[in-house]
């Protein structure tokens, strides 16, 4: 196994934590937060990735928001039912919401953006969103406050689904000149508003007239790619939060006084097998082999103990989990003879591509390590987020025929999220593709009669677990650290509730 790494990461972190420190001294009512990425395209709500996800929760709102459950909740509506053909979604819109320019949220503001998410600049721009929205097919105005959404066909997840647009103010959006200047200062309705945007940091301060109301003054977000740099940061007193830290560091976060927060992701990580990248993937006996050349066990000695194996790709929080399959065994000679069966008993060598910052390394090399018990030789290049992401929508080549990614649910809460909008013949690329699926996954996602749509979910599991796509290797679990001066800090399904958070005088 060999493993290339983004040298000097750890320094650069350090130096924009010195320069940001130096520029932003620490305020009583600000609260200091070090993320381990920014979005690409800044302030501009077009993807769903964690760290975006993070950020845009203090300064945007979605028409509707998912708990850890799965349950759709109000946000910008306050209720929603589907009509009588079913194509259709009406939703009653919250009252009295001003975006930070003071425009009024209504049913104008929706459709407007919904019809931006729908043209083909929002398809380029906002094209992660609209892979989870690709029911939608456009909006209409009711009255002020109420909004229907139309759908090509029944989407009975409509309103879990619409839950990844984050609602921008089109018309400022427009007269700052588009994605740009206005990803610098984006205009949204949460209860902080955006003052500057850089690659450094990102300054707020709070809405007055937020219907969020928020009990302290600003929020200032650090970017520091390493994970030492945040922990750092946090028990030196640099920050008041430290987002997705090393289980490592709770000693000596404890030691500082602060407190250590699992979340509990809704998130299969994985190592995704590009089936149309080599020939040995077509077979599911070489796939079955990769699964059984790993010891499970490594999941607890890197993420804690009540970290969890993958076995599907649902996590326990998603609707759509089967709590019987149960993740494959660790046998070696099982995965050294179903390697000889398909023709591969001298193994092979491979390359893959995985992502910095995203506390998923270790197991990656771990994986590398156990495929060789199997003959198999995995070299990883490890690169950073923003380059997975080019990489997945297509905009920059994989170098690699293996690469690491997640089922991600988030924040959808339903295993359709991912299977539709990445790892099933609907994504572009098709890197997972089972054709004599299609019906299946079709069904699924136009059954409104619960119980057929459960059953639905469940045979949808059984052969991602039995003809296995990827290696499954865990249950996301993401550690944050926070100061003893923080109280109510709370991170569901990736989105951070700012408005309950206090800091202690």
């Amino acid at each position: 196994m060999s493993v290339t790494r983004n040298a000097g990461a750890a320094a650069v972190a350090a130096s924009v934590l010195a320069v940001t420190a130096a520029a932003m001294p620490a305020q009583a009512q600000t609260l200091r937060i070090a993320s381990s990425d920014f979005s690409p395209s800044r302030g501009v709500p077009v993807s769903v990735s964690r760290q975006s996800l993070y950020a845009f929760e203090a300064y945007m709102d979605p028409i509707t928001t998912v708990d850890g459950k799965g349950v759709a909740n109000p946000r910008l509506a306050l209720s929603w039912a589907v009509q009588d053909d079913r194509k259709v979604w009406r939703f009653q819109l919250r009252p009295n919401v001003t975006f930070h320019n003071g425009r009024p949220w209504n049913a104008d503001a929706a459709v407007a953006a919904v019809e931006y998410l729908l043209s083909d600049e929002g398809k380029r721009l906002m094209a992660s969103v609209g892979a989870n929205t690709r029911s939608v097919a456009g909006a209409r105005k009711v009255d002020d406050m109420t909004l229907e959404i139309l759908t090509h066909a029944p989407d009975p997840i409509l309103p879990n689904s619409i839950s990844v647009l984050y609602i921008m103010d089109m018309k400022a959006f427009a007269e700052m000149g588009g994605a740009g200047p206005f990803g610098m200062k984006p205009v949204g309705t949460g209860p902080f508003q955006v003052l500057n945007w850089d690659d450094q940091q990102i300054e707020t301060r709070k809405y007055d007239r937020s219907w969020r109301k928020a009990p302290y003054d600003a929020i200032t977000f650090l970017n520091l790619p390493e994970m030492p740099a945040r922990s750092q940061a946090l028990i030196s007193g640099q920050v008041d939060i430290a987002l997705t830290i090393n289980k490592e560091s709770r000693p000596a976060v404890e030691r500082s006084g602060g407190k250590m927060y699992a979340e509990y992701a809704p998130s299969v990580n994985a190592l995704i097998l590009n089936h149309p990248k080599h020939p040995a993937f077509k077979d599911k006996r070489v796939r079955q082999a990769f699964n059984h050349a790993l010891d499970k066990r490594i999941v607890q000695e890197l993420y804690g103990e009540d970290a969890k194996a993958g076995s599907q790709p649902a996590a326990h929080s998603v609707r759509g989990f089967q709590p019987d399959l149960k993740p494959y065994s660790f046998d070696v000679a099982k995965g050294k003879a179903l390697m000889a069966e398909a023709g591969y008993a001298n193994g092979f060598a491979i390359n893959g591509e995985v992502q910095s910052g995203s506390g998923t390394v270790e197991i990656y090399e771990f994986a590398a390590q156990s495929l060789q018990k199997i003959g198999v030789t995995l070299s990883l290049n490890v690169i950073t987020t923003a380059d997975i992401i080019a990489k997945i929508n297509g905009s920059r080549p994989w170098e690699g025929v293996v690469f690491g990614m997640n089922f991600g649910s988030a924040p959808i809460g339903d295993v359709m999220r991912p299977v539709n909008s990445f790892h099933s013949c609907a994504q572009p690329q098709k890197w997972i593709c089972y054709e004599d699926m299609e019906p299946l996954r079709q069904m699924i996602n136009t059954e409104f009669d619960s119980k057929k749509r459960e059953a639905g979910l469940r045979e949808l599991a059984l052969r991602y677990h039995e003809d296995p796509p990827v290696i499954y290797l865990d249950e996301t679990v993401v550690y944050h650290g926070h100061s003893n001066k923080i109280s109510g800090f709370r991170s569901e399904n990736f989105l951070i509730s700012y408005d309950d958070i206090k800091i202690a005088k």
